[in-house]
């Protein structure tokens, strides 16, 4: 207990100020501020992550304990990079901070309160969810429906009942009013569950086929203890809600709640940091409206503008909370932060951009009014930088969707550039990934019904047809395998049975990939843990191909040179896809080009681009 103290003051206000001078005056207002709702507008380039990284140093360096600090990030990588940083910042305090997605704190917080989340979500009663839960996709919950033999029988009766099931329910759920929905159809299935249901009399007593449907799936996840991962925030939030003691004993945990890319942030999300904030009220939440690119999810700026920090555009200032702007550019030249000031989209809070870098060249712009003269364009400009890039990676053509990206690539190919793209999820890897998991979960003799559902429909290892059955047969004997000595070799020999394995050259360059990944831990429950998409399909760029991708997945990273090609008539009819454009455009550090397809853009005087572009173009 006294190394932990020491180690908690080995960091004071001294260091920190003396590291204080190392980022500029609009970061250190932020970082100083003290208390209360603190939100942060950070442009393109302008560190917001070093502010993020320097405000923690100051907490804990002012005496706030790091346990009492919650950081949330969107995706795990980013948590990791943040915690590196600052770990090698602060030291070993900052290790006690608590790091997390939404999700992932979510689940943590239902897993330390699981008692407490069953008895409000289930109206007193401590049912759903139980202490070991299991998270499954929705539609891989639907269709292991068919193992209970309660629920198969509907599902043969109803051919389209499975696809029907998991359409609706893959679609977004992350808004208020579905999240009341589920609190409803969860405690009528927790009653069910309780005082005895018939399945055919649900349907039947439904207006719609559609509500009997998802009161069935609500059912299904009661009896088997799951929880699908929209279920995370959605049991948060209704606990939180309906709870006010739970709400101030979880709250007063914190004493100060950051958030990173907050302008990603769905309604839901938004009151979750609210609730979690209340009881001390410090909040810090760091993004920028101008590259909030998600609304497909739920997010809505709007609502954190008019709801969340009461931003007045008028004043240009927050009743609700103190506004920070980071205006400080240290990614572009002084020539491409110049265009990207004419090009913030109207509906942004407003800011204009100082770079702190060198002039370079100006940024140009290319009309084309077909895709394969603007596929040639591309090329062009494409082979333009390569004169002045020591690596081709050090180069990035930016599309609008992936169709375009396989298209371009195949046309800079043709002309003898060598290309690559960026690591995105594919539906194959993520269901290899479950496959694994399920084996492992096998190996630990913790199967759920999902798990089977990946051994014997997707990996067609078993031939049980019901969790029943399983229960009474050892795993072991039914694949043919000895007692294995490691989990490696109990993987690699359940693998060798799977069709088209050994065909599929893909797919078994990517599960000698994982193994590669379960071999470095030495226990089956750690490497469970770990097994992630982006711990094991990590992709390093070769120095010799140029980069070609989509917007969403060029997001927080950044090249010497960018080639954008856009269609101007996504701009005129979803004030996303200003956004959008926004994004791809501050991508760029040193050379920009700009190829806009449009038959009628030299015609054009109404449109927004065209009166701040006209300039640019040759």
């Amino acid at each position: 207990m006294s190394s932990l103290h020491e180690n908690l003051k080995s960091f004071t206000l001294g260091d920190f100020y003396e590291r204080l001078s190392r980022i500029d005056i609009e970061k250190r207002e932020a970082v100083l501020s003290n208390y209360g709702k603190n939100i942060v507008i950070a442009g393109p380039g302008s560190g917001k992550t070093k502010l993020i990284e320097y405000k923690v140093a100051h907490l804990i360096a002012s005496g706030v304990e790091p346990s009492k600090i919650l950081l949330i990030t969107f995706t795990n990588s980013a948590a990791l990079e943040m915690k590196e940083r600052v770990v090698s910042l602060v030291g070993k305090p900052a290790e006690l901070v608590t790091w997390g997605t939404f999700h992932g704190v979510c689940n943590k917080i239902i897993k330390e309160n699981y008692k407490i989340v069953s008895r409000i979500i289930g109206n007193g009663k401590e049912i759903w969810p139980g202490k070991d839960y299991r998270i499954a996709e929705p539609a891989d919950i639907v269709r292991s429906m068919r193992f209970d033999p309660e629920f198969s029988k509907l599902i043969k009766i109803r051919v389209d009942f499975v696809d029907t099931l998991a359409k609706l329910l893959s679609a977004n759920k992350e808004t208020l009013d579905e999240s009341n929905k589920l609190l409803k159809l969860t405690r009528g299935a927790v009653e069910k569950y309780v005082g005895g249901y018939e399945l055919e009399k649900i349907l039947a007593n439904s207006n719609r086929l559609l509500d009997g449907l998802l009161e069935l799936y609500q059912l299904f996840k009661v009896k088997h203890n799951l929880l699908d991962f929209y279920d995370l925030q959605n049991v948060v939030y209704l606990s939180l809600t309906l709870d006010t003691h739970f709400r101030e004993k979880l709250s007063s945990r914190f004493e100060w709640v950051l958030i990173d890319e907050f302008q990603d942030t769905t309604p839901l999300q938004v009151k979750i940091v609210e609730f979690l904030s209340s009881y001390h009220g410090n909040l810090l939440c760091v993004g920028d409206d101008a590259q909030n690119i998600y609304s497909f999810r739920g997010v809505d700026f709007d609502y954190i503008a008019r709801e969340f920090i009461k931003y007045d555009r008028t004043r240009d200032i927050a009743d609700g909370a103190k506004l920070f702007k980071l205006t400080k550019n240290y990614r572009s030249t002084k020539e491409i932060v110049e265009l990207t000031n004419k090009i913030l989209p109207p509906e942004c809070i407003p800011r204009v951009l100082r770079s702190v870098s060198t002039h370079g060249p100006r940024p140009i712009v290319r009309t084309v009014y077909h895709q394969v003269p603007a596929y040639k364009e591309v090329v062009d400009r494409v082979e333009e930088f390569l004169k002045d890039e020591e690596k081709p990676s050090n180069i990035c053509v930016l599309v609008r969707a992936n169709r375009e990206v396989e298209e371009v690539a195949e046309e800079l190919e043709n002309r003898g550039i060598k290309t690559q793209t960026l690591e995105r999820k594919t539906r194959e890897r993520e269901l290899l990934l479950e496959s694994v998991r399920a084996l492992i979960r096998a190996y630990l003799k913790v199967l759920s019904i999902v798990d089977l559902y990946y051994l014997v429909d997707k990996l067609n290892l078993l031939t049980v047809s019901s969790i029943e059955q399983l229960k009474v047969f050892d795993l072991f004997e039914e694949l043919g395998i000895p007692v294995p000595r490691t989990l490696v070799e109990f993987l690699n020999h359940s693998f060798t049975r799977v069709r088209g394995l050994k065909v599929n050259s893909q797919l078994n360059r990517d599960f000698q990939r994982i193994l590669k990944f379960v071999a470095q831990f030495s226990s089956a429950e750690e490497a469970l843990n770990n097994l992630e998409y982006g711990n094991v399909f990590k992709k390093f760029l070769l120095d010799d191909a140029v980069v070609v991708t989509n917007v969403h997945q060029a997001k927080g990273l950044e090249w010497n040179s960018v080639v954008v090609l856009f269609k101007l008539n996504r701009l005129e009819l979803d004030p996303e896809e200003k956004r959008v454009f926004y994004v791809a455009v501050t991508r760029a550090k040193k050379r920009l080009a700009i190829i806009l397809l449009d038959k009628a853009f030299s015609v054009r005087t109404d449109n927004w681009l065209v009166e701040r572009l006209s300039d640019y173009i040759v």
